[in-house]
């Protein structure tokens, strides 16, 4: 083996010379990479011609593999980097956007302590409590949610389940903030049931109706829709808020794409739409949005899911 100098060792050199093998370093100034080892079928030792030969075969070796190091070190450069943003994302939206729910929470039970029994405050101010708790309790299922969302990590537990279901009990979940919207639903009552984990996906519908609310805002009203085709079922919540830009739509489903936008934007933590998206792939589906009107006003959320049975044929 080469010395720790980083010289040649074994056959014609001047350490283990009676070895039928030849090691050579492959090194760059200050770093020793690996070492080429050459033995002649016939035993003989190198020429001079060999050695030079080998040399150059050496050098265009170590500079191959410092090419390859320097590589996979910016990758990991580049890893870290990105690791870091999204922890910095996330740390911003924890300690701004669940802060804000918890304001909420702390200045109603403070209420509760200042005003009289028998006036109406009390009651209102419970509201407020039970309200700003169960969105509190919604980005903290997103944060745990986005942990399960790596390749292969979430598995669902698919059953037939009724849509206009899971859509009841997604405006049940938000019977607060979806207060002041009229909330129309066009799923057919004959409709056949989809094959999906009923917890997951109604955590997306939940997502997609609270960005609903949060963009739009009362009293627009929020439409939720259902069709069937084959084997797959196409669901729809679309609402009359501005709109994404043209930009926007893309991205939208990216995670923490809400956290950069603008401080003067609606508040949110960027998660929600990402893990839907991550759910909906999981159970071989698709999502997508678009605009709702040709004038790119209001958005229409598009989720593909699989059917627990082919639909019937007309």
């Amino acid at each position: 083996m080469p010395s720790t100098r980083g010289e040649p060792a074994g056959r014609g050199s001047g350490t283990l010379p009676s070895s039928r093998w030849l090691f050579l370093p492959l090194g760059v100034p200050n770093r020793l990479l690996g070492v080429m080892g050459i033995a002649y079928a016939d035993g003989r030792e190198p020429s001079p011609a060999d050695h030079r030969l080998l040399g150059t075969l050496v050098d265009q070796a170590a500079l191959a593999l410092e090419r390859i190091r320097l590589s996979e070190d910016l990758a990991q450069v580049r890893v870290q980097t990105e690791t870091e943003r999204l922890r910095g994302a996330l740390l911003s939206s924890v300690s701004h956007d669940l802060r804000t729910p918890l304001v909420s929470i702390l200045g109603a039970a403070e209420g509760l302590e200042q005003v009289g029994t028998h006036s109406e405050g009390p009651q209102i101010l419970v509201e407020t409590i039970r309200e700003e708790g169960e969105r509190l309790d919604r980005y903290i299922q997103n944060l745990l949610d986005m942990t399960r969302l790596g390749p292969g990590a979430l598995r669902p537990k698919s059953v037939p389940t009724d849509l206009r279901e899971l859509a009841g009990a997604a405006r049940h979940r938000l019977r607060g903030p979806l207060r002041g919207h009229r909330i129309e639903v066009s799923i057919p009552a004959e409709m056949a049931a989809v094959l999906v984990d009923p917890i997951l996906i109604g955590q997306v519908l939940v997502n997609i109706l609270d960005n609903a609310h949060t963009y739009a805002g009362p009293p627009t009203p929020i439409r939720i829709g259902a069709t069937t085709c084959g084997t797959r079922a196409k669901l729809w919540i679309e609402d009359e808020g501005p709109g994404l830009p043209v930009s926007g739509i893309d991205p939208v489903f990216d995670m923490f794409w809400r956290a950069e936008q603008c401080d003067g934007g609606q508040a949110g933590t960027g998660l929600g739409l990402a893990i839907c998206k991550g759910i909906v792939e999981a159970h071989g589906g698709t999502i997508h949005a678009e605009a709702v009107h040709s004038d790119g006003r209001g958005t229409r959320i598009v989720i593909d899911l699989p059917l627990a049975s082919p639909a019937p044929t007309q």
